[in-house]
């Protein structure tokens, strides 16, 4: 009998029986972006353009084009906050679920945030939703806690469904402690950290390294603007020397720097800094301004007048270049802060437009980013970077004794080759003194590029060497040199996703076309709570016994007058107490007034009794002034008779 595949091989209209619905589910701000891209290359792989996207995202996953959607609130999920990760070996879900144990007092604040979510999602039936839509793949991007439930929901509608439960894909940063318990949350794990943890039964979860994708995208634009460069490209891949990497990276930065500088009227010499403040608000907001204060004492202490040197350049030859992430709410609170606050020195902003990030970090000396997949990028660009983050001080403290490194490029070399300021430690003193020491030691930044070249390798996803067409060890190219060929990340996801796409077969109607009715809006996690859990409360009754709706109907109305009363005499007490306390209140008051008109006439006679001295002692000057002026007029008229006597007239 003919399989399945076999079947659509033969058949002569396989383009039109594929079922296009795509079920995909941003749990953060960044999957937004992320999904957005997996949406894009999954369209340049199928030839597909009509796909029909179902889940819930962001702007940007709306702006490539969801068909239907579960709208959200992005700020609600937890992208980048505290969670520990680094473990010991886990060989059972429940070893693996003191992660998530309500007893872990330090991920309480992201379970917690995470179970109202998911209680959202279970009175809007987020599952079944997505389980109406009829998709042919479903794929998650980030938080592994939301993720395991929703999947987990998912599947108890295919149980008793005559359709297979489609492929469930899994976009994470680790797939080191999944075992055969995990299988019955997804079935395939496309991650970004390549650690992995070897089992005795030989066991391998499903999945395959993606690599940081901003990695792969810087490598593959900086190749792009260097003629000799370009033929190292391909359209899927790209080929990297094995020997010579940072030398190769090195000439394409120096092109990329001198247009960079020359477009916007920066001088060779000018010292230029690089600041990323993220793409969520509440990143831009935890370090915007100790980023300008700190910027601002180093201009100060190095540019002439102010600094001690004499030698010291003016202040017009210190740039600061900040990244925006365009659409985002950083950028608008960036742009508002600017025009609110003065930046010292000069300020360029740049966007991701045309990879120009990537361009402005080339053509910088120094730069400060929020966490994320800035970083590796600039490890490709040779720019001493520092990681910032905002935790809390107990997380700050546990992940250095547990987790060690947070940014994920620190995982993947398993050392702080950035430095991470964590919490306090991102403050404008320290900033100011690490970009110091960096400006007074021109040797910092090839320092980084040699620890960083082999680390920007396992950051990327290698192509296995097609032995049928090579025949040596390795690669070689024209120029003798060996080398090796790595993948582009989302090439690799949506090349998964479309085979899992084709394989897919509905066996039982045909695919939506109307997403309408499954269409809904959660709202923020209070406005849920006010709309929803009041009602809840108020019919409880009525679900508890449906078959005598009467009976039930009259014990909530009891109910509702038993409550009412309660609320008239709550209402009465309060009222008594707030008069028995005015009362009080005036009392105090009144006494306070006394007190003050006591005080008040003995001020009065105090300066009553001090005007009549005064009184008194004027009069005393005005009987002296009146001596003094008959003392004078004798005098005048002895003087005269004198005179008179002498001769004089």
């Amino acid at each position: 009998m003919l399989g399945t595949q076999l079947k659509k091989n033969f058949s002569s209209s396989n383009g039109q029986n594929i079922n296009k619905t795509v079920a995909i589910l941003a749990n953060s701000r960044s999957g937004d972006i992320v999904g957005q891209k997996i949406m894009q290359n999954l369209k340049a792989v199928s030839g597909v353009q009509d796909f029909n996207f179902f889940g819930y995202g962001g702007d940007f996953m709306r702006s490539e084009g969801l068909a239907g959607e579960i709208q959200v609130e992005l700020d609600d999920f937890m992208g980048k906050e505290f969670t520990t990760f680094r473990k010991t070996k886990t060989y059972s879900e429940v070893q693996y679920s003191t992660k998530y144990n309500f007893v872990n007092l330090i991920n309480k604040h992201f379970v917690l945030r995470q179970d109202n979510i998911l209680e959202n999602f279970k009175k809007f039936d987020v599952a079944k939703r997505v389980y109406q839509a009829r998709p042919s793949v479903v794929i998650n991007i980030d938080n592994e806690y939301l993720t395991f439930q929703v999947m987990e929901q998912l599947k108890t509608y295919y149980q008793n469904s005559a359709n297979d439960l489609p492929q469930r894909h899994f976009h994470n940063k680790f797939i080191k402690d999944y075992k055969q318990w995990a299988l019955k949350y997804f079935d395939f794990v496309h991650h970004q950290i390549p650690i992995v943890n070897p089992t005795s039964d030989g066991f391998k979860f499903p999945g395959e390294y993606v690599g940081q994708y901003l990695v792969y995208e810087a490598i593959r634009h900086i190749y792009q603007q260097n003629k000799e460069l370009q033929p190292l490209l391909k359209e899927e891949t790209l080929m990297i020397n094995q020997k010579f990497f940072a030398a190769d990276l090195e000439k394409g930065i120096e092109k990329v720097r001198d247009n960079f500088r020359q477009k916007h009227g920066i001088d060779k010499n000018a010292t230029v800094v690089f600041f990323s403040p993220g793409n969520e608000k509440s990143e831009a907001e935890f370090c915007v301004e100790n980023v300008r204060k700190g910027i601002k004492e180093f201009i100060l202490k190095y540019s002439s007048p102010t600094s001690l040197s004499p030698k010291a350049p003016p202040v017009e030859n210190y740039v600061t270049v900040i990244s925006l992430q365009k659409g985002t709410d950083a950028e608008q609170y960036v742009k508002e802060f600017l025009a609110e606050k003065q930046w010292f020195g000069r300020v360029i902003l740049v966007s991701n437009d045309n990879n120009e990030h990537i361009d402005a970090m080339a053509a910088s000396d120094f730069g400060l980013s929020y966490d994320g997949q800035m970083i590796g990028a600039a490890t490709v660009c040779h720019l001493p970077m520092m990681i910032l983050v905002k935790m809390r001080m107990h997380h700050q403290w546990f992940s250095d004794l547990y987790n060690q490194w947070w940014n994920q490029m620190n995982i993947i070399a398993d050392n702080n080759i950035y430095p991470e300021l964590i919490g306090g430690e991102a403050w404008y003193g320290k900033i100011c003194d690490t970009l110091a020491e960096w400006y007074v030691k021109p040797e910092t930044r090839f320092d980084y590029i040699r620890k960083w070249e082999y680390f920007i390798k396992d950051a990327l996803s290698f192509e296995r060497i097609d032995r049928s067409a090579v025949k040596t060890r390795d690669i070689i190219l024209a120029d003798g040199q060996s080398y090796d060929e790595v993948k582009d990340p989302f090439r690799q996801v949506a090349r998964h996703l479309w085979k899992d796409i084709q394989n897919y077969e509905l066996r039982s109607g045909s695919a939506v076309d109307d997403f309408r009715p499954l269409n809904t809006s959660i709202g923020k996690l209070q406005q849920v709570a006010a709309l929803v859990e009041q009602p809840r409360t108020r019919t409880s009754t009525l679900h508890k016994s449906p078959s005598n709706p009467e009976s039930s109907l009259s014990r909530s109305l009891n109910d509702n007058k038993k409550e009412s009363q309660l609320l008239r005499s709550d209402l009465a007490t309060f009222e008594h107490k707030a008069t028995e306390t005015n009362n009080d209140t005036l009392k105090e008051i009144m006494e306070d007034i006394a007190n003050l008109e006591k005080d008040f006439r003995k001020l009065q006679a105090m300066d009553i009794n001090e005007i009549a001295f005064l009184k008194q002692q004027v009069g005393q000057l005005v009987n002296e002034k009146m001596k003094i002026e008959q003392s004078n007029v004798l005098l005048a008229t002895r003087i005269n008779a004198v005179e008179h006597d002498v001769g004089f007239e």
